[in-house]
């Protein structure tokens, strides 16, 4: 399992989804909930560019077949022409099938702390 999602360039977004048994992965964000194609079409059509994640901590807890992960992250991220940085917490749930994990759900919520990110441009 991943703990990073921030894709390196624009033209090459480097996120790995899967959906199980026909089911299509559901991706939550401040922008709103859809599947993996509608979120590729956005990166790709230059609507957002993740550009930074910093993970301050993860905790994974798996249940059966189940695992849920998350993460405590600032994630850096060009939206339209804004640089936004934004604390979330990651909640990643996989289900495990024929003995490989497979992303069911991936949801950012917004959190309250300050963003603990250096503002500095690297």
């Amino acid at each position: 399992m991943r703990s990073s999602r921030a894709p390196v360039s624009r033209s090459e977004p480097k996120i790995s989804v899967h959906s199980s048994k026909g089911r299509l992965l559901v991706i939550t964000h401040m922008g709103g909930t859809w599947g993996k194609t509608q979120e590729l079409a956005t990166i790709k059509s230059g609507g957002i560019w993740y550009k930074k994640a910093v993970v301050y901590a993860v905790d994974a807890r798996i249940f059966g077949s189940t695992a849920i992960l998350l993460e405590d992250i600032d994630l850096q991220a060009a939206v339209g022409d804004h640089e936004v940085t934004n604390p979330f917490m990651v909640t990643e749930v996989y289900i495990q099938e024929n003995g490989k994990w497979k992303l069911a759900q991936l949801t950012f919520s917004h959190l309250l702390r300050p963003v603990k990110m250096n503002s500095n441009k690297n």
